[in-house]
């Protein structure tokens, strides 16, 4: 035993950090943090005591004034020889252990209740602002999440005795607390390895909680302003150009933003500038508001007036169809609540997306040979739009200045869906496979199988423009619009103002802004796009060579306002050196760089299915797929991790369903948008495959290299990428000996390897 001191804001032990001596607090307080709470720990505490048989704190310990601690060495000695050595410290270790453990779980208890509370503040906000616009006779917007938002449910509860059990050992007598754990360290040890176990099961559930409350609170508030407070917020700039009383809304917000403060996601300098922004704006339409009327008619929504019956006619519509679709759109156009979930609203929506869908196929058939395609059916077919109420003034004259531009670029494989049907029609790209993963040729097949068709059907169907439209509209592109939409239970094609939280200039996607995000995750991830072939040069030896050639993806933009973006397949046939395609909302309410590498992640994970097949989760034959779904799989037994691991990888799973695809993805967005910036998010385990089949550029490695997580793995990748280098220049050795000049494929080989 010895006695060590601590001056006030001393780190005494760090979170993560490895026990190596038992501390006794003899006087003065220490306070105890991490993201799973607080402590603060008083004369006869054992700070980490619930760590001390997993070896690593899970708190950061930090003295408050002067301490004096009784120290006990573990180098050679476990806690159970501590207390065999002196038969009175297992009663104050047992002591210390029930204070704590009551406090961390009544923690837990608050924690549920906050999540509860804001859970029921989130939902009855969003209602009090669809009553707030109802009342100003403007029309709500939907908030993507809010609808989906459940209460929090745990898929393993806690058992229900360790709160009262914890308390009632707390509160024994001190003859009983003598009688139990003094001079009995075999059964006082088996009380605090069962202890500590309990301790650690409910640190796992609060980091789920605190999860829980992250995704929650991004809906109040987040960096791209799509949220409950800019809800509000828009509604009362709108009410004061209106020069209406802004009283309940004003009270409404107040309350927002003092919800926003007492969030511990919530960033705090992103709630000051908000509110800041949010004033600036209120001022500049409060003086809008002032200003006169010009009086002048705005030629561009006269020439809109009646884009609907422009739309039909231009399409050929029939005459009753027409009729109930114009008396369906009217009903939308007037419902007070366009997102509702009553029976009536949802079957307006299915009605209207049906004939939507026939109304776009006919419209895109007559489109094809028109050089003067009016501007409310190219505003149809770009964006959805079909009528200037529904859409809302603003956005109509908007999205006819987009109409007029260029915005598709197929020289860096970007097309709006019209001129990716175009492609098609043309013979320039084949149709997409459908949602039961068949493609165009099989798909005539099975139709020729099953008897619906004869074999010259089938003949002269492969080789019809017409039909191969025909079926990526029918397939394709009801299924990518919805999922790329982002609200599939209230989802309904037509362009409407209440989908709408920013303006469309700002929310559209370009080649320029998709190329850009592209290339951040390719100077990260050098090899996401690259496929293996085999080059052969029989003439100089080389019979098989395998070889990368890098394919970038296909990138679709589906004519709607959405918040993600989806792999569609990831290759076209059979051909492995063919582009994936990607689909993303021409208009997006969400960042693009994330969506962009989330579908990098997808890829990744697909293509490695597709090239392995069915061995893809056998870890005998290595591979991103198999290793990944190994580790998942096994990661209780596996022994390089440490409990908290462990823990994070069970929370982790839990948050992605289970779904190991879903679970490597957010790894892989880790990877790229953290890890590579030399900030660890992932375990040890995880970085090592990450590392092994998505490994950093050379630029990015040279940045990194020095941080310890990463020296051995990279110094491995060096040695291993050095061979494979040697061996190439030993091949072009071999070309130049036969006479021969080494082929641009195996330059462009030795070019990826320098990487």
């Amino acid at each position: 035993m010895a006695v060590v001191t601590f001056a006030p804001g001393t780190v005494i032990l760090k979170e993560g950090a490895s026990i190596n001596q038992i501390l006794i607090i003899s006087s003065g307080s220490i306070h105890a943090s991490s993201e799973k709470g607080e402590l603060f720990l008083e004369k006869g505490d054992v700070p980490a005591i619930f760590d001390l048989y997993c070896g690593y704190s899970f708190y950061t310990y930090t003295a408050v004034d002067n301490v004096s601690c009784l120290s006990y060495s573990l180098e050679n000695q476990t806690v159970s020889d501590v207390m065999k050595a002196s038969s009175g410290l297992g009663e104050l270790f047992a002591a210390s252990m029930c204070r704590q453990c009551c406090h961390i779980f009544d923690d837990y208890i608050m924690q549920e209740y906050h999540c509860d509370t804001f859970y029921h503040d989130l939902k009855n906000s969003y209602q009090e602002y669809i009553s707030l616009c109802h009342k100003y006779g403007v029309t709500p917007k939907q908030l993507d999440g809010i609808e989906e938002l459940a209460p929090f449910q745990n898929q393993e509860e806690l058992p229900g005795y360790l709160s009262g059990y914890y308390e009632a050992a707390h509160n024994f007598e001190p003859a009983v607390k003598k009688a139990l754990f003094h001079a009995r360290p075999d059964f006082t040890d088996g009380f605090l390895q069962k202890a500590a176990d309990d301790v650690h099961e409910v640190f796992g559930h609060i980091q789920l909680l605190t999860a829980y409350q992250a995704d929650s609170a991004y809906l109040l508030l987040n960096t791209g302003r799509i949220d409950l407070f800019d809800l509000y917020t828009s509604l009362c700039i709108e009410v004061t150009r209106m020069q209406e009383d802004t009283m309940s809304l004003n009270a409404a917000i107040s309350k927002l933003m003092i919800e926003m403060e007492s969030q511990p996601a919530i960033d705090k300098t992103l709630c000051r500038q908000r509110a800041a922004q949010y004033r600036e704006e209120l001022d500049a339409a409060a003086e809008a508001a002032e200003q006169p009327d010009d009086g002048k008619t705005d030629e561009l929504l006269n020439e809109l007036s009646g884009s609907a019956k422009c739309i039909l006619k231009y399409a050929d519509y029939a005459e009753d169809s027409s009729k109930r679709f114009l008396e369906d759109l009217n009903r939308y156009i007037h419902t007070s609540d366009r997102s509702s979930q009553e029976d009536e609203v949802h079957t307006l929506r299915k009605r209207l997306t049906l004939a939507f869908y026939e109304i776009y196929t006919a419209a895109f058939q007559f489109s094809i040979t028109d050089k003067n395609i009016p501007l409310p059916v190219r505003m149809f077919l770009l964006f959805g739009y079909i009528d200037e109420e529904l859409a809302g003034k603003d956005n109509t004259k908007a999205l006819a200045k987009l109409a007029k531009q260029n915005l598709s670029d197929p020289s860096r494989q970007v097309y709006t869906l019209y001129d990716w049907m175009k492609e098609i029609y043309y013979g320039r790209k084949a149709p997409s496979r459908n949602e039961f993963d068949s493609d165009y040729l099989q798909y005539l097949h099975e139709m020729r199988f099953s008897g619906k068709i004869d074999a010259a059907t089938e003949s002269r169907m492969a080789e019809d423009a017409v039909q191969k439209v025909l079926f990526e509209l029918q397939n394709m592109f009801p299924s990518v619009n919805k999922v790329t939409c982002g609200r599939v239970t209230t989802f309904c094609p037509l362009f409407s103002e209440h989908n709408c939280l920013r303006s469309p200039e700002s929310m559209l996607v370009t080649a320029d802004i998709l190329h850009t995000a592209l290339n951040q995750v390719r100077k990260v991830d050098f090899k996401a796009y690259y496929r293996e072939t085999v080059f052969t040069m029989p003439e100089a030896g080389i019979n098989r060579e395998l070889i990368q050639c890098e394919v970038l993806p296909d990138m679709i933009l589906m004519p709607n306002i959405g918040v993600k973006a989806i792999l569609w397949q990831e290759i076209e046939g059979r051909r492995r050196t063919t582009p994936s395609r990607v689909m993303f909302p021409l208009l997006c309410q969400e960042d693009i760089p994330t969506l962009v590498t989330r579908v990098t992640g997808e890829f990744r994970w697909e293509m490695c299915k597709r090239m392995q097949g069915p061995r893809w989760n056998d870890v005998s034959e290595l591979s991103l797929t198999s290793e990944y779904f190994d580790y998942v799989q096994f990661y209780r037994k596996n022994t390089e991790l440490s409990p908290d691991a462990k823990e994070k990888i069970k929370l982790s799973l839990q948050r992605a369903r289970n779904n190991y695809r879903e679970m490597f993805v957010r790894d892989y967005i880790q990877w790229v948008m953290f890890e590579s910036t030399g900030s660890p998010r992932l375990n040890k385990v995880s970085r090592r495959i990450l590392l092994r089949y998505c490994p950093f550029s050379a630029e990015i490695r040279g940045k990194v290299g020095g941080n310890p997580l990463f020296k051995d793995m990279f110094e491995r990748y060096r040695i291993l990428n050095t061979q494979e280098r040697r061996r190439l220049d030993n091949i072009f050795v071999k070309i130049r000996n036969s006479g021969k000049e080494v082929p641009e494929e195996l330059l462009a080989q030795q070019r990826f390897l320098e990487m």
